[in-house]
C-alpha cells in the first residue's frame, strides 16, 4: 500500500496562522465544551457548505484534459475515473469521515454572522494542546485516519496540488497493470478525497478555516443532534481538553452573560452531584467583549 500520508503531510499546511486557534458557536454548545471533557465532530458530508468534496469533483472534471496528458495511458484513466466514481459512491453510502472546524481569525465578524446570528461566543483553544488530545483519542481507539490544517481557497492552488498528486501517480504506474496499478491508483484517490476536505470555494477565504478530521473505525458511536431542522451525525471525542482554552470573546449582540457573570458562572457553578461542574482554571482565561459594536 503506497503512504498515502506522505502525500498529504506535503499538500497540508498543519500550522495554524497563529498559537490559538478559534471555535464559534451559541451558548450551549460553548459552555458544553468548556466542561473540558469531550469536543463533539460532525459529519464532514452535512456541513454548512453544500459543495463540501463537491469542489474538489468539479476541479478534476475541469482538469480532465490535463488529467488526461499528465497520465497518457488510455487504461490507467479509466482504472483512475473508474476508482473516483467507486470512492464517491461509498461515501454517500457509508461516509465515516468527520470535523471540528474552527477558524485563524478571533472576533472576524464573516464567523459571527455566519455560525452564530452575531450571538454566541468564540472560544480561543491552544493549538497545540487541543492537537495533542485528538492525536491521543484517535491512537487510543484505531482511527482509520486522522489529519488537521488549513482550508485552501485559491483554485489555482488547489489544481496545482492535485496535478502534483496526479503526476506522482502517473509515476507509481508507470509500466504496471491491474491488480497492482489498481491498488496504487485505489491509495491516491483515497488521497485525493482526503485532500479534498481542505478545499473550499473561494468565496468562502473569509472564513479562514483550519480543520481536524478523523475517517472513524466503525466501533466508535455515532450520535446525532439537530440544526436548523436538519439531523447531523456526529461522534464524540473524548479527552481531556480542560487546560486548551484560552479566551472567550462574547459575541456582538450576546446578552445571556456579561464577562464578569461568565466568569462567575465557569467558576462556581455545580453539576447534579454538587461538584463543580467547569474543570478548568478560570483565570488563566481571557474574557472580553466583541470590538464589533451593534445595536441590532
Amino acid at each position: 500500500m503506497y503512504n498515502i500520508n506522505e502525500i498529504l503531510c506535503k499538500h497540508i499546511n498543519k500550522e495554524p496562522k497563529l498559537e490559538n486557534v478559534y471555535h464559534y458557536s451559541g451558548s450551549e454548545a460553548m459552555l458544553n465544551i468548556l466542561k473540558g471533557n469531550s469536543i463533539h465532530m460532525s459529519l464532514i458530508s452535512l456541513q454548512n457548505d453544500l459543495l463540501e468534496i463537491k469542489h474538489t469533483i468539479s476541479l478534476l472534471e475541469e482538469m480532465k484534459d490535463d488529467i488526461s496528458n499528465i497520465i497518457n495511458d488510455d487504461v490507467i484513466l479509466k482504472d483512475f475515473n473508474t476508482e473516483i466514481k467507486n470512492y464517491k459512491r461509498y461515501l454517500e453510502r457509508k461516509s465515516r469521515v468527520y470535523t471540528f472546524s474552527v477558524s485563524n481569525k478571533s472576533d472576524s465578524l464573516t464567523c459571527w454572522s455566519e455560525y452564530t446570528n452575531k450571538l454566541g461566543y468564540c472560544i480561543g483553544i491552544n493549538f497545540d494542546k487541543i492537537n495533542k488530545q485528538i492525536e491521543n483519542f484517535c491512537e487510543d481507539n484505531k482511527m482509520i485516519a486522522w489529519l488537521c490544517g488549513n482550508v485552501i481557497y485559491d483554485p489555482k492552488e488547489q489544481k496545482k496540488i492535485l496535478k502534483l498528486v496526479i503526476k506522482k501517480l502517473s509515476e507509481e504506474v508507470k509500466g504496471k497493470r491491474h491488480p497492482k496499478s489498481t491498488e496504487i491508483i485505489g491509495d491516491f484517490v483515497v488521497a485525493i478525497y482526503f485532500l479534498s476536505y481542505f478545499m473550499k470555494c473561494e468565496a468562502l477565504v473569509e472564513e479562514d478555516e483550519y480543520r481536524f478530521v478523523i475517517h472513524t473505525s466503525d466501533n466508535i458511536p455515532v450520535y446525532f443532534k439537530n440544526k436548523q431542522n436538519i439531523t447531523i451525525p456526529y461522534i464524540i471525542v473524548d479527552g481531556d481538553f480542560s487546560d486548551c482554552y484560552r479566551e472567550i470573546i462574547i459575541g456582538p449582540l450576546e446578552k445571556r452573560f456579561t464577562k464578569e457573570s461568565l466568569k462567575l458562572y465557569l467558576k462556581h457553578e455545580l453539576n447534579e452531584k454538587n461538584e463543580k461542574m467547569y474543570k478548568l482554571n478560570v483565570e488563566d482565561i481571557n474574557i472580553d467583549y466583541s470590538r464589533i459594536k451593534y445595536r441590532w
